[in-house]
């Protein structure tokens, strides 16, 4: 009898361990990730502040010389010059609004008074990708519109892979974007215009960046998962050291 009492103990104890060493650092981790995201998400609100900030105010003429990028990034710009489409870049993209592929369709801005600007013209359909389709539509004379002042990006974890050989772009990378235009020097920055530019065959982009901020549920989510998981644990702990004590 004491032998059997004894191996029940013994039994709680193994079973009591085992799920406290897969059980606790479990918690921990999510109750890590759930204040990791607190402070996401306090900075993705002071990036959208920002943003807001930004694209609330009057529009500005683009300078020649940008020295504080990140002070540039989404203000509102207007500028004015004459596009070379024959060396215009598409950015693989989705239509605002619609959900369809297609292309963003970039070309330099020559300026007289400073550096060629990559703008992002607009997106096209699939169909509409090679400028001869949309040859008839375009203008080379000087134009002004207005855009945002946007920055290069980096390739996101296993995304795909730029091919400048084949003008295939899949994140907007501004040295080897320009670089693939023959542009030199190039405005540090991009402008992504929100009237027409250069022509009617490319939807401007939208004068509103919608940015997604998904942060608070990631915090409950967390928490919430640490919170069941503990219950879980601490009910059956319970039930196995009430069970064992009601058979000794």
């Amino acid at each position: 009898m004491a032998d059997d009492i004894a191996q029940q103990h013994e039994s709680f104890r193994r079973f009591f361990w085992i799920a406290t060493i897969f059980t606790v650092p479990a918690i921990v981790v999510m109750c890590a990730l759930g204040t990791w995201q607190i402070q996401r998400l306090a900075w993705k609100e002071d990036v959208i502040a920002r943003m807001d900030a930004r694209l609330d105010a009057t529009p500005v003429a683009l300078p020649v010389a940008i020295d504080d990028l990140a002070d540039w990034e989404y203000r509102k710009v207007v500028l004015a010059g004459r596009f070379d489409h024959s060396r215009e870049l598409h950015l693989f993209g989705i239509q605002p609004g619609t959900g369809k592929a297609g292309y963003f369709i970039f070309a330099p801005l020559m300026r007289g008074d400073g550096p060629a600007v990559l703008v992002n013209r607009g997106w096209v359909d699939r169909r509409q990708r090679h400028i001869t389709s949309r040859a008839e539509q375009l203008t080379t004379e000087t134009v002004s519109f207005e855009g945002i002042v946007r920055l290069s990006q980096q390739k996101i974890p296993m995304g795909a892979e730029n091919s400048p050989s084949t003008n295939d772009w899949y994140y907007p990378d501004l040295q080897g974007m320009a670089m693939a235009a023959g542009l030199d020097p190039v405005s540090p920055a991009f402008v992504y215009a929100t009237t027409p530019a250069g022509g009617g065959d490319a939807q401007p982009v939208p004068a509103r960046i919608e940015v997604v901020n998904n942060h608070l549920a990631y915090v409950f989510t967390w928490f919430s998962m640490a919170t069941v998981l503990a219950i879980i644990y601490g009910i059956f702990l319970r039930r196995q050291y009430r069970q064992s004590k009601s058979e000794d």
